[in-house]
């Protein structure tokens, strides 16, 4: 069982990564453009090939053109280890807690080729 590992979007804030380490620092996460990580400016299809070799977890914001490159991906008979969009509006404890529970509660084989939103459970601003 693989621990699930993240890689953040440039569309993702510092903000966001920090407090992710700050309140889960058992989380292996990265950003675009971070020491060790892709550079700025990586495109979506790019990413996608350095998530799947890397085992990664792909997190943005992006859900406008980000979906349809998972489908290009795919289609193409390459895999993903889970791709998560960032719901619009949701709190970062939302968020939090659901990627506290993939990490501890979850393998990375799980995620794969999935494509979700986060949080899992959304309305109006709440979970449901």
């Amino acid at each position: 069982m693989t621990t699930c590992r993240f890689l953040v979007d440039e569309c993702v804030t510092a903000d966001f990564i920090h407090g992710v380490r700050s309140h889960e620092p058992a989380i292996e996460i990265q950003q675009v453009g971070e020491r060790g990580a892709p550079r700025k400016g990586t495109l979506d299809r790019e990413l996608l090939l350095i998530c799947e070799s890397q085992r990664l977890a792909l997190l943005s914001t992006d859900s406008t053109t980000l979906p349809l490159h998972v489908t290009e991906h795919t289609d193409k008979g390459h895999h993903t280890h889970g791709v998560f969009l960032l719901r619009p509006g949701a709190s970062f404890r939302e968020i939090l807690e659901d990627l506290g529970l993939m990490h501890g509660a979850s393998s990375a084989e799980e995620w794969i080729d999935c494509l979700r939103k986060l949080p899992f459970h959304f309305r109006a601003g709440r979970p449901v």
